[in-house]
């Protein structure tokens, strides 16, 4: 499966201009947005792109394709700015940031529609991510086509700063993996549904630049991997790796309920 994720930019006020390159490596790349070969604006690490990462959650099921579709001007995107202000929108509600954002993107000539279950739209915001209002990341007004999220990774939260990093894969994940049709999880740091959207090495520790794998029922479910049954008593080895992904299932002689295993570091 080949998802297209179209790449919005909406309501800035920009003090450093990142380039096309900057999102589309983000987000889009193949095996550029890591270290050493480190491809990030802000010179810190990076552990790949949004397309690498499902690349391998899928086992190679699901390659991930884009572009900017905001005008560009000497390899700097051309902003859209929105009728309000960023502490308005925040204040509101996510319906109206992204009716507002389609709204001036098709004024502005940008193709922006077209969405469906293989192209997704991702609009992203100026300056430091918001959470808990209106412009927390987040997948909905068009159920499964698209998701917002922040320019920068902030910290504190909604304070702007220019000195904050460039967004990392974490939330963008997280976000995306929303439009497949995965929902939460309670794994903590373990499960990407969860808090594990935001491992990473720098700024923290809570960068989301290495965020965790998804949990093995949601890969499951798409196909992604095929769980080895375990239906005796013998023993097994469950060793880690994220090429060739080892799960383990057993029933439960009672119910449908089953268990899943899987051996995960977290240093890799």
């Amino acid at each position: 499966m080949v998802a297209k994720t179209k790449i919005f930019l909406s309501h800035s006020d920009l003090q450093i201009p990142y380039t096309k390159n900057s999102f589309e490596n983000l987000l889009v790349s193949e095996g550029i947005y890591v270290s050493p070969t480190m491809y990030s604006p802000d010179g810190e690490s990076v552990n790949g792109s949004l397309n690498d990462y499902f690349r391998k959650m899928s086992s190679g099921n699901l390659t991930i394709s884009g572009a900017v579709v905001n005008n560009v001007v000497d390899n700097i995107p051309v902003w859209i700015s929105l009728p309000g202000a960023k502490t308005t929108y925040a204040g509101g509600s996510t319906s109206t940031f992204v009716t507002d954002a389609l709204t001036e993107a098709t004024a502005h000539g940008l193709n922006v529609s077209g969405l469906d279950s293989n192209v997704k739209l991702v609009i992203i915001y100026a300056g430091n991510i918001h959470f808990n209002d209106a412009l927390n990341p987040a997948a909905n007004d068009i159920p499964g086509t698209i998701y917002i999220m922040s320019e920068r990774n902030g910290s504190p939260n909604s304070v702007e700063n220019s000195t904050d990093v460039f967004g990392r894969i974490g939330t963008h994940c997280h976000e995306f993996a929303h439009l497949l049709g995965i929902g939460h999880s309670t794994g903590s740091r373990a499960d990407l549904m969860d808090a594990g959207r935001r491992n990473g090495p720098n700024s923290g520790g809570s960068n989301g630049a290495s965020p965790a794998p998804l949990n093995p029922i949601a890969r499951m479910v798409k196909g992604w991997v095929t769980p080895t049954l375990i239906s005796s008593d013998e023993q097994f080895d469950a060793h880690y790796s994220l090429i060739t992904p080892q799960v383990f299932r057993i029933n439960s002689n009672a119910s449908s309920d089953f268990f899943l295993i899987e051996n995960r570091r977290f240093d890799q």
